[in-house]
């Protein structure tokens, strides 16, 4: 693929001879869907060669893809948003056939053991795209009284009508096929599916009658990604303290597919899992590891015995899509750093290479433009680390941005900067980042994950304080004193958050912040994420959720707040930046709040990433850069 382009899937034949992408020319920052007619392209894994493109439709979105069972086609799913249609396509490049029609949403597609059938994850008729980050129906009429099912579904090989096969009222999470091809473990639950997720269970579906059987509750802690052993004796997951089915991670854990205990595979690993692929005897996982990404084999019985867990590739990169081929023994990913623009990786898992062939020559070395630094301190004798982006060498430095991630339980990772985007022109302006990994960030082992559980916003928020006095003496002292701080989603809480625990910032941004944690556990539509946070509901243990509130204490807040949202965000919903907003504005405290119409929890239209970009840019320039 172009050195220059970003890739947003991977699939790679159960032979390991052919990689097939999504590939648009140039990068789209922060926005999920692809431009129109951004194409497939299928290539030889071995000379980078292509073979064939498939383009989708003009406004679809690609939500699934894999190549046929015989490896002679791809089978992808475009999805139509507007119409609310999917669209299960095989293409082989010389011909291209709609193999069934879904009257709603798809995604997950997997074939059965034998090839004779595909299984997909389906939503009819829905009310709103699937996931907790997608924009909410509106709030009208009565609520509750409806809500989508994403449920599994299967259509023969050759096509014809698809068959909903999973019971109604179960919300299918992530599923596998069981060996013989009578049915499917999954991860499901009753009821509210962007809700429920936290209390999934790993149970088994039959194909006939969709009867289930549980095999796993897991009781307080989050599971996904399940995959059966190759011998079909037992199902892998990864399991630990999840803030988001988006960026799932924790720990590898096994059940027996007969019943049986659940046992941990990677007690004590030091990193998270993010990923699952049968690999031999055992499986392969993607993992975060201190920052780094890795390829890690998990055999069950070195796991069993004690034995480590050892990577078979590491690098200080970020893996996005990721595909392996049926044995395990290669794998194709897109991968990037802060230095790095993305590209596609592809080979041998001890030793993937850059996908040759058709490509175009690589860009100036961005490490020209801008320097990416791994950082460590120490706070309540703990070892930390984050990253400290610095600006171009012709640009002084002139002040700091903090920037938070959202989670908790997720990790800045490198992530190419480009000119153009955020990061870009904020450190074009003279502006280092300060990207810090607090206790209860993914990628440093589950009891790193937990030490945040009933302690939301104090322990973390002293891990980034005192990460930041460690960056400010390598800053000239005038760049010192002039400090920023943004975040959106829990990044955009720790923002409100720091607003009345210090005054040492000019300036605060924060997206789609919680401002109430009282008032937020009546509005928000996920609200089962709060128990393994907090220890108790709301109602339960009130004093804990006021205890970590911002508007609790804003009358102690000073620093000039820009605050964004989506219209119809579920996660953080916006009245809960409109509470942060009144409280300033009645306190006399500079704030300005944007609420960008039908967008959910991630800002995603192209003009609106946009202008949340121009407006963070120019609140930075205006009470940070130009004060005294």
């Amino acid at each position: 693929m172009p050195a220059a382009a970003d890739t947003r899937w991977v699939a790679i034949s159960d032979d390991g001879a052919q990689v097939a992408t999504l590939e648009f020319a140039a990068p789209v920052v922060a926005d999920a869907r692809a431009p129109a007619g951004a194409p497939v392209v299928v290539r030889n894994r071995i000379d980078g060669s292509t073979t064939y493109r498939v383009p989708l439709c003009a406004g679809c979105t690609l939500t699934g893809l894999l190549f046929d069972a015989d490896n002679r086609a791809v089978v992808l799913l475009q999805q139509d948003t507007r119409a609310r249609t999917t669209q299960v396509i095989r293409a082989d490049g010389t011909t291209s056939r709609v193999l069934t029609t879904i009257a709603g949403y798809a995604s997950r597609p997997r074939w059965s053991p034998d090839g004779t059938q595909l299984g997909l994850l389906a939503t009819i008729r829905p009310r709103k795209e699937a996931g907790a980050i997608q924009a909410g129906e509106a709030m009208t009429g009565e609520i509750g009284a409806r809500i989508d099912t994403q449920r599994i579904a299967v259509v023969a090989s050759g096509g014809g009508l698809a068959r909903l096969v999973s019971r109604v009222g179960d919300y299918v999470y992530d599923y596998d096929w069981l060996p013989a091809g009578d049915g499917f473990v999954a991860v499901s639950a009753s009821g509210n599916g962007d809700d429920n997720w936290w209390i999934a269970r790993l149970v088994t579906m039959s194909l006939a009658d969709g009867n289930v059987r549980e095999l796993f509750d897991p009781r307080g802690m989050q599971i996904a990604r399940p995959v059966v052993r190759a011998d079909g004796r037992s199902v892998a997951f990864i399991g630990g303290l999840m803030s988001d089915l988006a960026t799932a991670n924790g720990e590898v854990w096994q059940v027996p597919l007969e019943g049986g205990p659940a046992v941990d595979l990677t007690p004590g690993f030091a990193g998270g899992f993010t990923a699952l692929s049968r690999r031999g005897s055992g499986w392969v996982g993607v993992a975060q590891m201190d920052g780094d990404a890795a390829l890690v084999p998990i055999e069950p019985a070195t796991a069993t015995a004690g034995g480590p867990v050892v990577p078979l590739w590491r690098q200080p990169v970020q893996i996005g899509p990721v595909a392996f081929d049926a044995a395990g023994q290669v794998v194709a990913m897109g991968v990037q750093a802060f230095d790095r623009a993305p590209e596609l990786l592809a080979g041998a898992l001890q030793a993937p290479v850059r996908l040759p062939g058709d490509m175009a020559p690589p860009p100036p070395p961005p490490a020209a433009r801008i320097r990416a630094e791994r950082v460590s301190w120490r706070n309540d004798g703990r070892d930390l680390q984050g990253w400290l982006l610095w600006p171009p060498a012709s640009r002084p430095v002139r002040g700091l941005v903090v920037d938070v991630h959202g989670g908790p339980a997720a990790a800045w990772q490198p992530e190419h900067v480009a000119a153009d985007d955020l990061r870009g022109r904020l450190l074009d302006r003279g502006l280092a980042l300060f990207l810090p990994n607090p206790r209860g960030s993914s990628g440093r082992g589950e009891a790193f994950k937990r030490l945040v559980v009933r302690d939301v916003g104090q322990g973390d928020f002293g891990d980034v304080m005192s990460g930041l006095d460690a960056m400010l003496p390598r800053l000239p002292p005038e760049a010192a004193r002039r400090l920023g701080w943004m975040g959106a989603s829990y990044g955009g809480y720790l923002a409100m958050w720091a607003n009345t625990r210090t005054d040492r910032f000019a300036a605060i941004v924060a997206g789609s912040g919680i401002a109430n944690w009282v008032s937020y556990a009546g509005q928000n539509g996920i609200n089962e994420w709060l128990r393994p946070y907090f220890g108790a509901t709301v109602y339960e243990d009130m004093a804990a959720y006021r205890a970590a509130s911002p508007i609790e204490s804003i009358r102690r807040a000073r620093s000039p707040t820009l605050l964004y949202v989506g219209e119809r965000d579920i996660e953080t919903p916006a009245a809960q930046s409109l509470e942060y907003w009144r409280a300033l504005r009645t306190l006399g405290v500079a704030s300005t709040l944007v609420v960008y119409a039908g967008e959910g929890h991630a800002i995603q239209a192209p003009q609106n990433v946009a202008d949340v970009n121009r407006r963070i840019v120019a609140w930075f320039d205006r009470h940070l850069l130009a004060g005294p």
